[in-house]
């Protein structure tokens, strides 16, 4: 039955989600020899090849459906994994960035995707909130243990978090083959018409519009943050094992956030939702540039945590509200090719500025970037805000 689909995917998350890499990979190419603008460099690389293939690879999985595109990006993970793992010099860990890019298009462009027409196939479209917030939490909890594991394994070699971490990741490729496809309805559009009347529906729709410019930006800040963090904390004093033991409180927060994800933005609702994200990223940055305590800090992070699970849950919500089945995976495709563009111009940016000034500096900048949208959002776009409000656009385009 297609409803085995929702259990699958738990466990398919269990072991993909199982990460010992994120908590010491900045670490590990540092070490390496590289600077911190050849580590945005590689990140910029990174999201290059989602920002070519983030289109594309929606438009695969709109075509010929969501599991081979889950199966793909296992696959590619599995190589990307070996490939990082052997690699000693910036051009090869080039390609292992490159090939890692491949597997995350594949995966973001329609992994929510595959949860959301799954359930409206059954007719339980109205518990995505829910479902997604327990995909989150398994996420967040897989992570969390695969940080605790990761620390202890990178005080002897990181380049055996790769290794390792290969063995999960393919007993999720394993899962991916179970699944069962959804439907989905087919459009007569031919491939690149596919593309271009998804962009056009994007334009038309102001709340879909304004979802994907909201959370481009969130997302950029997280995702730099998210790079400095690594070397952050071993500035004030952390070692492998102490960062990994941070990364895993975080994630049990990210899994606390996005569990109350449904319950919190039912109370506060949607715009006090969006408000509420970017005042508390902006307070994690700022917190980081004025301390030196690697408490303090630590406590900034595991409070980011808990702000991105909750935000995870409701801005794919909001976004998924907006769109139709025959072009959702495109539709999320263009917005994640919104925000890999903006990370691939702008992260080398953050690297150099890093390296010419200081991380805390940069920290400092994305608390004040995420302070002038805030700015934008309550003085420059009012009128905006208001035609938005609550109106809901289903149209097909």
């Amino acid at each position: 039955m297609i409803s085995k689909n929702i259990t699958k995917f738990y466990f398919y998350r269990i072991f993909t989600s199982f990460n010992l890499v994120l908590p010491i990979f900045v670490l590990f190419l540092i070490n390496n020899g590289l600077s911190l603008t050849q580590v945005f460099v590689l990140q910029s690389v990174y999201t290059l090849t989602l920002v070519i293939l983030n289109i594309p690879t929606g438009a695969f999985a709109d075509r010929y459906g969501r599991k081979k595109s889950l199966i793909i990006s296992s696959f590619v993970l599995l190589t990307a994994f070996f490939v990082y793992g052997s690699s000693t010099r910036f051009w090869h860990f080039l390609i292992a960035e490159i090939l890692y890019g491949i597997s995350t298009a594949f995966w973001l462009s329609q992994g929510t995707s595959f949860i959301y027409d799954t359930l409206k196939q059954i007719g339980d479209e109205h518990k995505y909130k829910r479902v997604q917030g327990k995909v989150e939490t398994i996420n967040s909890l897989g992570m969390c243990l695969g940080s605790l594991i990761a620390g202890v394994i990178a005080a002897y070699s990181m380049r055996w978090n790769y290794y390792i971490g290969m063995i999960p990741v393919f007993i999720g490729l394993l899962i991916s083959f179970s699944f069962r496809e959804t439907r989905i309805q087919q459009s007569k559009e031919k491939y690149f018409e596919k593309i271009r009347n998804a962009f056009d529906y994007a334009v038309k729709h102001p709340q879909l519009r304004f979802f994907m410019l909201f959370s481009s930006i969130v997302d950029l800040i997280m995702f730099t943050g998210f790079i400095f963090a690594q070397p952050y904390l071993e500035s004030l004093g952390a070692d492998t094992k102490i960062i990994g033991a941070v990364f895993s409180v975080c994630y049990i927060l990210t899994a606390v956030g996005a569990y109350k994800a449904n319950w919190l933005e039912g109370k506060i609702k949607e715009i006090f939702s969006i408000y509420l994200v970017i005042s508390l990223v902006a307070l994690t940055m700022f917190i980081y540039y004025l301390t030196n305590s690697l408490a303090v800090a630590s406590f900034a992070m595991i409070l980011g945590g808990a702000v991105r699970g909750f935000y995870i849950v409701v801005i794919y919500d909001y976004l998924h509200r907006h769109m139709t089945s025959e072009r959702r995976s495109t539709l999320m495709s263009l917005q994640l090719f919104m925000g890999d563009t903006m990370i691939a111009v702008l992260s080398p940016f953050f690297g150099w500025f890093a390296d010419l000034y200081s991380i805390k500096a940069t920290l400092l900048l994305c608390s004040g970037i995420l302070a002038l949208f805030m700015f934008a959002m309550f003085f420059i776009y009012p009128l905006e805000m208001k035609i938005i409000g609550r109106k809901r656009y289903h149209e097909t385009g």
